[in-house]
């Protein structure tokens, strides 16, 4: 085939995305470097466009486009080396003809010339290592990355760390989100009781989608109950029943309810499904005397709906007693040489008592 001699034509790409093809000028030594000549041999022409680009591989990627008298012209480099940087000598092109539809592709004339042996990214040495690490409790890339050094290996930049450690862990542990159909299948695999008393399970589950019109609801929800055969023994012989929205426990927990909402609704669920539980476990429906709660209606409303209006209703309040309290305390603690006489009183008009007696 004829060797033709392609005249090189700027891209609106940065001197550093093209540097083989541009002169650099020295500003030490004042010296140009020369262009780069690259020979292009006719390889193909397709009939159209869509043959053409269908015969670009995955080892080319699009570089920078010029437009000629001929045609549009379409570079593409080498994409085993990276984009910013010195380039592979051996790229391709296709001439989109002006004149018509068919589409010319050319090669150049050399070869590759990368180092197919460099390794980009993370090498796989060094995966393996943060994998172990990872395993053995050392999760943080700060103490990963000083455990690479003290092994001699090649330390990946923070953000390749943290990168890595992401993807490791959504291919151990799994995505960290789930769909709603994804949690109504695993609330039915995990519904019956297990063999193994301590083994948590689902006692009771409602999931509700956009086209459910129940509940008096908009948008998907969901409620689950979590708890165990020796959890629900506790509680089919307790006769006060404390509950509340929170994470810190300071009664002993009958089960783990997960809800999207905090509505009446939500409780009622968590309530029948202390029942239900009871009746997986073989005992008696609970007939709790009193129930421990905050102000909150929607947890009042929802117990008596499952239990009847025959309870005393002990409602806490510590929580806001302690903040009156201190409130207080830092009120009269206050110098009142330093404070606006008209902001502060000599003597207290007002004490904890006061405070809390209309909560009474």
């Amino acid at each position: 085939m004829k060797a033709v001699e392609v005249a090189q034509y700027e891209s609106d790409t940065s001197d550093e995305e093209i540097s083989e093809e541009q002169s650099v000028r020295n500003e030490n030594k004042g010296v140009h470097r020369k262009k780069k000549t690259k020979f292009w041999i006719k390889e193909a022409t397709f009939n159209n466009a869509g043959e053409a680009e269908a015969s670009i591989k995955n080892e080319w990627s699009k570089h920078y486009t010029n437009y000629t008298e001929d045609g549009r012209r379409v570079y593409y480099r080498c994409r085993k080396v990276k984009r910013r940087g010195p380039q592979c000598s051996s790229s391709v092109s296709l001439l989109y003809h002006t004149d018509s539809d068919k589409v010319t592709m050319y090669r150049t004339e050399a070869d590759h010339d990368h180092n197919d042996n460099e390794v980009h990214g993370i090498a796989n040495d060094v995966k393996q290592c943060i994998e172990e690490l990872y395993n053995d409790g050392i999760k943080k890339p700060k103490l990963i990355i000083r455990a690479l050094q003290s092994r001699q290996l090649k330390v990946p930049t923070y953000a390749q760390l943290n990168n890595y450690l992401g993807y490791y862990k959504r291919k151990k542990y799994g995505s960290h989100t789930i769909s709603l159909g994804e949690l109504d299948q695993w609330c039915q695999d995990n519904s019956n009781v297990p063999s193994d008393e301590n083994k948590a399970f689902v006692v009771s589950y409602k999931i509700l989608y956009d086209d459910e019109d129940v509940d008096d609801t908009s948008g998907r929800i969901f409620r689950l109950f979590l708890s165990s055969v020796p959890l629900l023994n506790i509680g089919s012989v307790a006769s006060h029943i404390e509950a509340d929205a929170t994470y810190k426990l300071a009664f002993h927990p009958l089960g783990l309810a997960i809800c999207s909402n905090e509505k009446a609704e939500d409780f009622e669920f968590i309530f029948n499904a202390l029942q239900i539980g009871m009746g997986k476990i073989k005992k008696n429906l609970l007939k709790p005397k009193s129930l421990v709660c905050d102000a909150a209606d929607s947890i009042t409303n929802g117990f008596r709906s499952v239990f009847g209006n025959s309870f005393d209703q002990i409602m806490y309040w510590s929580h806001m007693k302690r903040k009156i309290e201190n409130r207080i305390c830092q009120s009269i603690d206050r110098d009142p040489l330093s404070a606006n006489p008209k902001q502060f009183a000599t003597e207290p008009t007002i004490t904890s008592d006061l405070w809390t007696r209309s909560y009474q």
